[in-house]
């Protein structure tokens, strides 16, 4: 495992910390074949497996965070003698399941929810100056609002300056 979190650290690429993760299980478990077989499943389906939930959010937005975050309890209680295949179905069956009992994501997409976090915490002066940039249907699509004829031009876009 030294090698792992070693290579980990020094951002090698997922194929070389998935094979030597992949050592790892077969060595580990090496007596004991039935635990090898369910940790290597494990390691296939696990969403992730080589980031925090925390680097997951910042990479690819909160449902893949929250994904990666409920993953062990949906391992705890899955029938680890099906195929990975089957396995992989029904985590996503799970995932939609507690997303939408929990209400985890609002209805906008991950891009209109990052844009939104980002300009929540940003000051007033860079908010405006960011959202200049966005055309009209941009703006009001984040707040899931129709879009309206000629919204797709910047503001401004149409004005001319005297030039001397």
């Amino acid at each position: 495992m030294n090698k792992y979190n070693e290579s980990k650290e020094k951002g090698d690429p997922v194929t070389i910390l998935d094979r030597l993760l992949n050592e790892f299980i077969v060595a580990k478990y090496k007596s004991d074949l039935y635990m090898q077989n369910v940790q290597l499943k494990k390691a296939v389906l696990e969403p992730y497996i080589h980031q925090t939930v925390e680097e997951v959010d910042k990479l690819f937005g909160k449902k893949e965070a929250y994904k990666k975050a409920i993953f062990a309890d949906f391992w705890q209680s899955a029938d680890h003698s099906k195929p990975v295949e089957q396995l992989e179905s029904e985590f996503n069956v799970y995932v939609e399941e507690q997303i939408t009992k929990n209400n985890i994501l609002p209805n906008k997409s991950e891009a209109d929810q990052k844009l939104l976090n980002i300009l929540e915490t940003v000051s007033p002066i860079v908010a405006n100056k960011m959202m200049e940039s966005l055309t009209v249907n941009e703006i009001r699509g984040i707040f899931k609002l129709p879009s309206i004829p000629e919204g797709d031009v910047l503001p401004g876009a149409n004005q001319s300056f005297p030039t001397n």
